[in-house]
This record gives C-alpha cells, sequence and structure tokens, in this order.
C-alpha cells in the first residue's frame, strides 16, 4: 500500500497541530533513483489501553509519504477507545485485532506472522516516528533489489506526554558485552540501541521471533541472538521520539524489580555457564559497581571546586558531543 496524503487520511483530533497531525513527508517517487522498486516495510504496533497516544503512533506511520507500506495494530483488548481509533484508520491497516494476548511479545510475533515485508520494525503505542524515517531506513538498507545491512538503528528523541522533547536518546555502535552488562544501561534510555528505531531484514525477523515469556527485555535478548549473525549499522539519523511518560511500562518507581530481573536473567544466559565465565562477570559487575562509587565520589569534588554552574555546561558538552 502507498502511504495515505494528508488529502485523503481521516481528520486529526481536534486543535492538534504539526507532525504528525497537520504535517506530513513528502510522497515519494514510485522507484529508487536507482529505478529499482522500493523495499516492502512492515511495521507493527503492539497496543493496550493507549489511546492518549495511539493516534499520533498510527499517523506518524501512514503519513510516511512510503511507496510499499504494510501496517499492522494488535491490540490486547483494550478498553479505553483505543479501538475508535483504529476503526478511524481502519481503511489504511494492513490488519488489525483486537482480542486478548499474553503480552506485548506475543502481540508483536502475531503481526510477524502476518508480514511479508522485506524490512520489519515495530513501534509501541506511545511513541512516534520521525518524518522520512522510513525513506532514510530503506536508502540505508536497500541497494539495486537487495538488502545491504540486515539490521540498522539510530538516535531518538526523548518526549513527554504532551509530545515535547525532553532529552536525546543516542544510539552508539554495540558490542555483544555492551549488550550483556545491564548494570551499565539499566533503563532504556540509557542504552546504545534505542528500540524506536530498530529495523531488521524481513526474513531474518521472521526466522527469529521473539521470546514471548519475556515482557520487558524482548528486544535485547533478540539482539543478542542476532548480533553473532549479522552486522550491526549504527547510523546517526534521529528516526523516532521515544516516549516516557507517567504510565510507560518500564518507568523505574513501577518497574525496578521485574526489569531488572529479566536483564539479569538474560545477561546469566548469554554471558556463559563456566566456572571462568562466572568468574569473568562477577568481575566486570564488581569493578563496575567500584568505578561507579569512586565516579560519585569524583563528581562531588569536581561540584565543589567549580561549582554547579560549570559542572552544567561540562555536562551538556559531553552531551552534544556524544561521549
Amino acid at each position: 500500500m502507498r502511504c495515505p496524503t494528508l488529502t485523503n487520511i481521516a481528520y486529526p483530533s481536534f486543535g492538534k497541530i504539526g507532525w504528525p497531525w497537520t504535517e506530513e513527508s513528502l510522497q515519494l517517487p514510485d522507484t529508487m533513483s536507482d529505478g529499482s522498486s522500493w523495499p516492502k516495510i512492515s511495521i507493527i504496533t503492539p497496543s493496550y489501553n493507549q489511546a492518549s497516544f495511539l493516534e499520533e503512533t498510527i499517523r506518524s506511520v501512514l503519513l510516511q509519504g512510503y511507496p510499499d507500506l504494510e501496517y499492522f495494530i494488535i491490540d490486547g483488548g483494550s478498553t479505553d477507545g483505543s479501538l475508535d481509533i483504529i476503526r478511524k484508520y481502519e481503511p489504511w491497516l494492513s490488519y488489525w485485532v483486537n482480542e486478548k494476548d499474553r503480552g506485548q511479545s506475543q502481540a508483536i510475533n502475531k503481526g510477524l506472522n502476518r508480514s511479508t515485508g522485506n524490512i520489519i520494525a515495530w513501534i509501541n503505542s506511545d511513541d512516534v516516528y520521525c518524518p522520512d524515517a522510513l525513506c532514510e531506513v530503506a536508502k540505508l538498507m536497500w541497494q539495486k533489489g537487495r538488502l545491504i545491512y540486515p539490521f540498522i538503528y539510530g538516535d531518538s528523541n526523548v518526549i513527554d506526554a504532551s509530545s515535547q522533547v525532553i532529552d536525546k536518546w543516542f544510539g552508539r555502535p554495540v558490542t555483544r558485552r555492551k549488550l550483556i552488562a545491564y548494570w551499565k544501561y539499566i533503563w532504556p534510555q540509557d542504552y546504545c540501541i534505542p528500540q524506536p528505531t530498530v529495523f531488521i531484514g524481513g526474513q531474518i525477523f521472521r526466522s527469529h521471533p521473539l521470546n514471548e515469556s519475556l515482557h520487558y527485555l524482548m528486544d535485547r535478548e533478540l539482539y543478542l541472538r542476532l548480533i553473532d549473525k549479522y552486522i550491526f549499522h549504527y547510523s546517526a539519523r534521529t528516526l523516532a521520539n521515544y516516549r516516557f511518560h507517567k504510565t510507560a511500562k518500564t518507568r523505574p518507581d513501577t518497574a525496578r524489580k521485574p526489569y531488572l530481573k529479566e536483564l539479569q536473567n538474560i545477561s546469566h544466559q548469554y554471558w556463559g555457564p563456566g566456572f571462568l565465565q562466572k568468574s569473568e562477570y562477577w568481575l566486570s559487575y564488581h569493578f563496575w559497581l567500584v568505578s561507579n562509587i569512586i565516579g560519585e565520589k569524583l563528581k562531588s569534588l569536581i561540584l565543589r571546586l567549580i561549582g554547579k554552574n560549570a559542572y552544567s555546561k561540562l555536562k551538556t558538552l559531553k552531551k552534544f558531543l556524544n561521549i
């Protein structure tokens, strides 16, 4: 399906302006610059009682101006008005369902099983793609009718409940060790792969569905299964907006224990079962713990020496330089 335009898509909610309400991506030509067809991109949105944000997510997918989109919404039985929103955009959806499931991982796998795209991604029902994101992805991953990169990711803005940008989540080149070392990347926005920016080759993703027993770290466990087999390509492009809000599933104040439990289980599983591997794990964790304590002491000393204003400027410079 070719993405609809503002003139033939459903009207946005009253009073909403800007992207993706009253703005759209440019419609792309029927073929790529080399004359080949655009790859089909399949997007899956798992949803459950996110009516406050769902419409913005949907419009950010549909208004990409992309020539060959396949879009699935898998709703887990919402009762908050989400169904009215989904039905509003039903003419432009490849498939949608509203039925009870066993959680986000199973919902994504349901969409995965129906997908036929050359490239696949999922975007949660409170996150938002940036304008022209699918165009950027297609040009990066696909050339002359074939997949160039099997796995790409980029940078993400962090937005609040009112869609205001409050922070930046930078992607970084990743290694297997970084994926396992959960103590360094406890919460999503600290982590080196912003999930809303991830796109995976279709056959690869369909051959490696999500682990449905996981409810928080299904993405990281998937990456650990893939990283030894495929190249992970980081592109310094801002592809999506990750929303941080009071009802988010991964908030530290509501999900700390189960989130950390999944992190620890995954880390233990992939680090290795032998004595040497366990010893390395123990040493790595405690080295990080000690260095973190020293870092806090050093931070206090620097604050006393240069003052809060200078320290704040140093932090801003570090974030700007992405170090």
